[in-house]
This record gives C-alpha cells, sequence and structure tokens, in this order.
C-alpha cells in the first residue's frame, strides 16, 4: 500500500482516494419514488430493507455474499432477481456497507459503484476516472490497477444495457480485464446470454463455459412479515400498518418486492381500497390512477373525482393520450434498451404526474440531468397500457407490426417481460381475441411449459378458465417446481391442461408444491416422481393419479436407499428408472433387492448398474427371472487390486456371462439391454438372444468382445444395435439389424472390408455414425443400399464441404445433426444450399433435424437461418429443431419465421425418423422426458 502510494504520489493518493470515496458513498440514499413527499431521502440505515438471499437453493445472509470455500479467490458474483425485488438497492446497500467499513467488507481497499445503465457508450476505466475526479483525484484508475487483488466492482444493471454496448463488460466478466477484482454485478433473472458475436471476440474458436459467474445468488424480496411491518412504519402510523396487514392477508405474498410494498403508502393516503388489489395489474392500475389524481391536486389543477385512466368508453382526454404516448415511447426504448428520457414536454408533464424521477449521472465529473423511469417494472405497465388502448381501440383480424415486436420480445426474454402479460390481463374479458392473434405463437408456449404460466400470470382466473383459445397454449409437459412461483396460475392451467387432456405428463421433485395438484385427477396422466434424500415420500404416495412413474438418477439417498424402495413398492410405481452412479450404491442396492422379498414385485423401466462380484451376478440373475427389468444397463468391472473387505467371490479378470445371457434371453420383460465390460469380456449372441428367438429392441455392446457359437434361427433379433470399441465384429454379421449405430471405431469401414456379403446392409434404414465414417470409400460402395435416416454426429477435425457432398450423394429422406463442434457448422448448410440449388439436384432428402452442441445446447442463428434458406427455396420440406433455449437471435428468427412464409408447430421427437422407433421412444419418454417435443418449420403451402 506504502509503496504504490509513493510510486504514485508523495501525497499519498490512495489514502485521500479512499478516504474521499467513503464520504462520498456514505452520503448514497435508496432510490426514491416520485411519489413520496419532497425532500424526504431514504437513508439507508433507516430504510434499507432485509432481502430473502438464496444461493444454491440455501437462504444467506448480505454478510455471506463475499464467502468462499476457497480462500478468498477473486469472484465473479451474478445477483438475479425479478423485477421491483432490490437489485439495485442491495447494490447501494453494499457500497455504503463499504464505506462504513462493515466488517464483511474490510478486506477491500476500494470499491466502485458503476450504474451500467449510465455508461452510454464509455468505458469502465472512464466511469472511475470520472468517478475519481469527483473525489478530486486523477489517479483513480492506476490506483484501482494497483489495487485489483483488493478492489470491488460493483456493476448494477447487466440486463440494461444492449448486447452491443457490453463487450467490455463481458471481457471483466470473463476475467479478461480486471482479472484479480471481485465484481459484483445485479441483472434480471434469466436475461443474461452470452451471444455467438461475444463467444468468439473473447474466446476465438476455444470452447469456454457460458456462466461466467463463480457464485449465482437470488433475490426472493421481502418474505418475513415482521420485516415488512418494520417497513411499513417507516411511511405510515401503526394503525395503518395493521390495517394493511389484515386487509391484504390473502394477497400478502403479492408484496415481496419492496417497489410495491413501498406503494401501499401512496395507495392509503389517497382512500384507495387496498383489498381489493389481487395482481400487479390491479395494483398498477390503482397507483396510475393514485399518481395522476395526486399530481393533478398537487398542482392545484382540476380533475374528476372518479378519474379512471382505464375506461375507455368515456370521451377521450388529454391525459390518456399523454399516457398512451409515453406508453408507445416506453416500448421502444425496452425493445432497444434504452432506458432513459431526454428532456422534452412529453417527459417533463410525466415527469409532473410522478411517473419519472429527475436523475444525475453519478459517474460523471460534470453532472448532466435527464428522466429515468422509477422502475422498469412500471415502465412495462406503461408500454403495456398503450399497447392494450392500441388493441381496444383498433381491433385487427391480423397481428400488428407492435404485437410482434413485443411478443417477440417476450419470448427473447425468456417470458421474463412483463409487457405481455400485463396485456393479456387489461384484455379481461377480451384475452380471448388476444390468444387469437397471438395463436402462431402457440407452438412455442406449447414447447416452453414456463412460458404459458409467465404470459397469464397477471390475468385473473375466470378469463383463464372461460377462455376457448387457451389449449394451444398449454404444454405437454409441465415440472412443477420450475413454474410454481405463481402457484394460483399454475394451478389453473394445469386444471384447464388436464381437464381437456392436453397435459400428458407431470414432473414432481423434493422442491414442488403439492398443494398446486388437482384435488381430482381423471385422466390416465402420467406423473414422474423425482426423488433424493431430502423428499417426504409419505407426502407424494398422496398424489393422485393413476401412472406413477419413479424417477432417480442418480440416487441420491445418502441414507436408506429402501425408502425409495419402499415407496414405489407402496405405490406401485409402473416404471421405475434408477441409475447408480458409484459402486457402493449399486452394491447396496442389490444387497437390499437380496434380502427384502416385498421388492420382487417392483417393475424397473431402466435399471443402470456396475457388477463386481459373483453375488452381484446373482441378484441380477434373479431381477431377470422376475421379469422386473426392461431396460438393464450393466457395466462388468475387473475387481481392483486391493479390494475392499466385504467384496467376497470377486469377480475373475475374465467374466463367464452365460449365465447372465441365459437369464436375458429368457426374460420375457427384457426388451433393452446395454453391456459395457471390460476388453476380455466376451458376449455369445446365440446365448443372449436365445439362438434368435429372443427379439430385443435395442442391444448396446460397449468395450466387449461379441462372438456367435452357432447360427441363429433368426436374423432380426434386434431392431436397434449400437456397438462402440468391439474387439471383433464376427458376432455382428448374425444379425440383421433395422437401425445401427457405430461410434468412431472405423466400423463400418472394417465392415466393408471383411464382410462386404453381410446381408444387414440390405436391412440397415437408420445408421448412426459420425462424420469420419464418411469416406469415399463408403459412398462408393453404398453399402446400406435402403438407407433412409442418417443420424450423424459431427464432431472435430470435419472439412464441411466434403461432408456435404458426401450427404448429397446418399439416398436419404431423413438428415439428423447432431453438432458437437463450433458454429461454423452453418458453413456446411450453406454448401448445402449452394448443391441442391443445381439444375440437376436428384437428392431425396426431406427433412433436416439439428441439435445443438451438447454442452451449452446453443442453436446457433446462422445455423438455423441457412437451414430455412433450404426451406424457403424448397431444397427440404421440414426443419426440426430440438429447442431455442439460447438461440442468439430469437427476434431475426420470427421475423425471417413471418416473412418467409413458414409455419411453426410442435411435434413429437421420435417424429425425427422416418419410420416409428421404439428405442428412440423408449429414451425420450423414459429418460429424456423434458425433450418430449420439438418444434418443427415447414412451408406453409406445403402439406
Amino acid at each position: 500500500m506504502g509503496s504504490c502510494c509513493k510510486t504514485i504520489n508523495s501525497d499519498k493518493q490512495c489514502e485521500v482516494l479512499k478516504q474521499r470515496l467513503r464520504d462520498y458513498y456514505r452520503s448514497l440514499v435508496l432510490p426514491r419514488p416520485a411519489y413520496l413527499e419532497e425532500g424526504m431521502d431514504l437513508l439507508i440505515h433507516e430504510h434499507f430493507i432485509h432481502l430473502e438471499l438464496h444461493e444454491s437453493q440455501k437462504s444467506i445472509n448480505i454478510e455471506e455474499i463475499f464467502s468462499s470455500g476457497v480462500n478468498k479467490r477473486p469472484f465473479r458474483i451474478l445477483i438475479e432477481s425479478q423485477p421491483g425485488f432490490g437489485k439495485t438497492t442491495l447494490a447501494i446497500k453494499l457500497t455504503h456497507d463499504w464505506a462504513t467499513a462493515k466488517e464483511y467488507m474490510t478486506h477491500f481497499e476500494f470499491a466502485f459503484l458503476i450504474p451500467l445503465r449510465e455508461l452510454q457508450n464509455q468505458s469502465i476505466n472512464n466511469a472511475i476516472k470520472q468517478i475519481g475526479n469527483r473525489c478530486q483525484c486523477d489517479t483513480a484508475v492506476e490506483i484501482a490497477c494497483r489495487h485489483e487483488k483488493t478492489l470491488l466492482l460493483i456493476l448494477d444493471g447487466l440486463d440494461e444495457i444492449s448486447p452491443e454496448e457490453r463487450l467490455e463488460i463481458t471481457k471483466i466478466l470473463y476475467k479478461q480485464e480486471y482479472h484479480d477484482a471481485t465484481v459484483v454485478v445485479t441483472c434480471r433473472t434469466g436475461l443474461f446470454a452470452l451471444r455467438k458475436e461475444e463467444k468468439a471476440q473473447l474466446f476465438g474458436s476455444i470452447s469456454m463455459r457460458v456462466d461466467f459467474s463463480d457464485k449465482r445468488i437470488r433475490i426472493l424480496g421481502v418474505l418475513s412479515d415482521e420485516i415488512k411491518r418494520e417497513f411499513l412504519k417507516t411511511f405510515m402510523p401503526q394503525t395503518s400498518v395493521e390495517t394493511v396487514i389484515k386487509n391484504l392477508a390473502s394477497q400478502w405474498d403479492l408484496f415481496e418486492s419492496p417497489l410495491l410494498l413501498m406503494t401501499l403508502a401512496v395507495l392509503l393516503k389517497e382512500g384507495e381500497k387496498i383489498e381489493e388489489f389481487s395482481t400487479k395489474r390491479d395494483l398498477y392500475k390503482k397507483l396510475f390512477n393514485c399518481l395522476i389524481q395526486h399530481s393533478y391536486k398537487k398542482r392545484g389543477r382540476e380533475i374528476e373525482p372518479d378519474f379512471d385512466l382505464f375506461n375507455i368508453s368515456s370521451t377521450p382526454n388529454a391525459i390518456r393520450d399523454k399516457m398512451q404516448k409515453f406508453g408507445m415511447l416506453a416500448m421502444e426504448k425496452i425493445l432497444k434498451q434504452e432506458f432513459q428520457f431526454e428532456s422534452d414536454e412529453l417527459s417533463n408533464e410525466i415527469y409532473e404526474l410522478g411517473f419519472l424521477i429527475h436523475h444525475k449521472v453519478i459517474s460523471l465529473d460534470k453532472a448532466t440531468n435527464h428522466y429515468e423511469i422509477l422502475h422498469l417494472t412500471l415502465m412495462e405497465f406503461a408500454a403495456a397500457y398503450a399497447l392494450w388502448l392500441h388493441l381496444k381501440l383498433n381491433k385487427s383480424a391480423l397481428i400488428d407490426e407492435y404485437l410482434t415486436s413485443i411478443m417477440n420480445h417476450f419470448i427473447q426474454s425468456a417470458g421474463t417481460s412483463l409487457i405481455m402479460p400485463f396485456v393479456a390481463s387489461l384484455m379481461e374479458d377480451d384475452l380471448g381475441h388476444l390468444l387469437s392473434l397471438i395463436n402462431s405463437y402457440s407452438p412455442l408456449f406449447a414447447k416452453y411449459y414456463n412460458l404459458s404460466v409467465a404470459f397469464f400470470s397477471e390475468c385473473s382466473l375466470i378469463n383463464i378458465s372461460e377462455s376457448k383459445h387457451i389449449v394451444p397454449f398449454i404444454s405437454s409437459y409441465m415440472d412443477i417446481s420450475v413454474c410454481q412461483n405463481n402457484k394460483k396460475i399454475l394451478g389453473e392451467i394445469l386444471n384447464r391442461g388436464i381437464e381437456c387432456g392436453k397435459i400428458k405428463r407431470i414432473l414432481i421433485d423434493e422442491k414442488s408444491k403439492l398443494e398446486i395438484l388437482p384435488n381430482q385427477i381423471k385422466t390416465r396422466l402420467e406423473i414422474r416422481f423425482e426423488l433424493n434424500s431430502n423428499t417426504e415420500l409419505i407426502l407424494y404416495s398422496r398424489v393422485p393419479c393413476e401412472l406413477p412413474r419413479m424417477i432417480s438418477h442418480p440416487i441420491p439417498f445418502k441414507g436408506p436407499l429402501v425408502q425409495c424402495l419402499h415407496f414405489a413398492q407402496s405405490t406401485n410405481c409402473k416404471d421405475c428408472v434408477l441409475e447408480f452412479g458409484d459402486y457402493e450404491k449399486c452394491t447396496e442396492f442389490l444387497e437390499l433387492v437380496k434380502k427384502d422379498k416385498t421388492f420382487d414385485k417392483i417393475k424397473y423401466k431402466q435399471l443402470e448398474i456396475e457388477i463386481r462380484t459373483e453375488m452381484e451376478k446373482q441378484v441380477v440373475i434373479k431381477l431377470l427371472e422376475n421379469n422386473q427389468v426392461e431396460h438393464l444397463e450393466l457395466t462388468v468391472e475387473k475387481i481392483k487390486r486391493n479390494p475392499p473387505l466385504q467384496l467376497l467371490s470377486p469377480i475373475s479378470s475374465v467374466l463367464d456371462t452365460s449365465a447372465l445371457s441365459l437369464a436375458a434371453a429368457n426374460s420375457i420383460h427384457l426388451t433393452m439391454i446395454h453391456l459395457r465390460g471390460v476388453i476380455c469380456t466376451t458376449i455369445d449372441l446365440y446365448d443372449l438372444t436365445n439362438g434368435g428367438t429372443k427379439k430385443y429392441i435395442y442391444i448396446g455392446l460397449f468395450d466387449c468382445t461379441l462372438t456367435c457359437k452357432r447360427p441363429l434361427l433368426a436374423r432380426n433379433c434386434c431392431h436397434y444395435l449400437q456397438i462402440d470399441n468391439l474387439q471383433n465384429l464376427n458376432g455382428i454379421i448374425a444379425m440383421e439389424p433395422c437401425a445401427f449405430e457405430c461410434t468412431p471405431t472405423a466400423a463400418i469401414n472394417r465392415l466393408l472390408i471383411q464382410f462386404p456379403a453381410w446381408t444387414g446392409f440390405n436391412t440397415v434404414k437408420t445408421l448412426g455414425t459420425t462424420n469420419q465414417e464418411l469416406s469415399e470409400k463408403f459412398l462408393s460402395n453404398n453399402p446400406f443400399i435402403h438407407l433412409q435416416t442418417l443420424n450423424l454426429i459431427v464432431c472435430e477435425d470435419v472439412n464441411l464441404y466434403d461432408l456435404a457432398n458426401f450427404i448429397y450423394a446418399l439416398p436419404i429422406v431423413n438428415l439428423i445433426i447432431r453438432n458437437y463442434i463450433s458454429s461454423h457448422i452453418s458453413h456446411l448448410f450453406q454448401r448445402m444450399n449452394e448443391l441442391w440449388s443445381g439444375k440437376n439436384n436428384t437428392s431425396r432428402l426431406q427433412t433436416i433435424s439439428l441439435f445443438g452442441p451438447e454442452q451449452n445446447c446453443d442453436c446457433e442463428s446462422s445455423q438455423v437461418l441457412e437451414l430455412l434458406e433450404g426451406l424457403k427455396c424448397c431444397h427440404w420440406n421440414k426443419v426440426n429443431l430440438l429447442h431455442l433455449a439460447n438461440f442468439g437471435d430469437i427476434d431475426k428468427l420470427l421475423k425471417f419465421i413471418s416473412q418467409w412464409n413458414l409455419l411453426v408447430s410442435v411435434s413429437k421427437l421420435e417424429s425425427i425418423y422416418f419410420e416409428p422407433d421404439p428405442f428412440f421412444n423408449h429414451l425420450i419418454t423414459c429418460i429424456y422426458q423434458a425433450l418430449d417435443t420439438i418444434l418443427s418449420i415447414t412451408r406453409k403451402c406445403h402439406e
């Protein structure tokens, strides 16, 4: 510290800057609503309200924000919340606590609070410089860099700057700048996503994790009634506080937002009936009316006693026109990610009405003034008001540009934007009209179930229940824990979806609130229970359903696994999915099954297990003989050199699999088997298939040796054959599968060389392989003469030009691409479009399905747009996308779909195959149930 000061300035500017920063930040006050009395500052020590903070589902105190299990390494801490829940308030509180030397902040030498919305294309260094100038220090940036290891940067409002302006911010977040500093950044929940261009600029072709945060904290608002009570006492008499609490008992959870809690003061002052608040919509309607009435009375202007901004049956008035203009301006600014209002006639009047605050930029040397909305939620409601008026006064049969833009914004925000939920709620009895206008978006709602809950979050239950157009907007799959923040809305959607048969499957885990479920479920709805060690199993046993499923993979029970099995047995679960992550749990499970006869009737849809001893092998054989397992994933491991004492009769390095194979062949229930073993494990196909008479949907063989001691009576004993790292291929030629998958061991070329007359070449209709297997030899021989579907894994080291030529030459009608490399795969589709545009196009290709990179599931914009270009040009008839979760520019995609006359629908995932595939259907209904649907895009003229 001393040497730093001597280097910079003999007057020790470090200490001077630190003290002046502390003095400056001690004077900070919390954001003050425009409707409070003039001159009333919200001092932090008087008005900061305790916020409920959660990290990994665990409640933490503000003092624990910077805690680390690995010393005090530099952190990137992301603080998220919904609008109005206190992100900016918490940022100011952290800064104030540093200035007042609170104990948990003492390891930071310097702290800088930088509201990102105020940067206006400035750099962070420039903002620090301007703050230093305010403190009469012209070396603030140099001081900050020299003290980087003890520097705290608080960046408020990551969601309030446009992606084009945030490159430098992302460099800081990903530790390319200020690497050793601790950085706290606030953002609305789920709104940060790294774009393709940003990835390229930050990392080039290097694969990096998308999540920058070392720690992620959620603000849940104000949950304690006592804290709410104490907070309200600072704004109103205690008697009024008790009245509020009494009258709002049934809607009290609405006021978990500090912003909404504060509005009660002005509403009471204006004599409003607070007991009528049931949604944010109702609250904001009253608040808008109150603010306008309060402003007019304060300025001595006349206003009707029963003035209602939302009564459009009355004669148009100047106030309504101004608010509509302001709402349209707010809508434009939200879409552009701009949140400042310049001083003009309209903004001046809106400020006088109480909706804006006069803001002074704190990071600039010479302060400039502008207007700013009190909170983004109010801005969203103003935009919704303008759009609602537009829809009510201009009823059109077609969706217009305004509605399209806001709907795209809602989808792009993953349902966190409140404009459309507010519009939907304001439509009231005309909700059906709105839904009919946006019906083209219903497939996206049906695919992403959380969108529906978010969209209808502000609507009344009556309007939801009576709307005839809501069914297309309901998904067939619902994960209760993900979208249960609005229990009433979710409950009503569940009621409608179950009643009409739209909802087919519900997932429940330990975070799910079971009271949301309807009391009676009459349809054959499938409810899946995802269990862990914290689950109160007795509660689950009371859930009414006819098709219970139990999923637990991996089994997380640290205590008695027996509870899980007793639950499955007592609820008569039709299918259990158990996937064990370690050998100890495998041993525990097999011991329980061996000792407890009550578990003999449990049916396992899928059982993934590892065996190492003869005892364990015998238990697995018993499960097969009892017809308890439908899909067995069995790993056979060598015994370790120093085996635990409890492992008796260890398996030798060469396992005799004949007994297992015979048990599998005689098991009526077993239709799928996946065997993974050490290299020396030998599987005899004759025993496994009982001479070919046992029919399997799927056989997977990994790291083992396959033989066939005698010819099979029926060669079509396996529908889907998957191999990886087989030592020899002699056993394969005994089968004739319909679907064949092999991963990089040059298996196809080996088959061509060793067994060119294999009859399976004639039966395979679906081939799964990597681009590395598509060689000139493969194409010239074209062994799979009836091939219809190519399931292609695109790996690294691929020549996309050659790959496009290979695909063009194949006689396939269906192409499935699983992209495991960078976004440059878009060049593949670009080349395919060039080939398919040729005059002599002989390709039979009809459908292309694209699955993004496995790690972040990112459907890159360029990939999809190239595919849609080919669809528009009739090169193929359909494009299937697994999801658009992290699509880089969904707004552009949706506009293209509209402009190019394309139709989006939701299809079952198994439809990506030209013919139904029973094994693939098992995977998506059993394991990947959340991904059981895809988005299908076709030309509207194509049937």
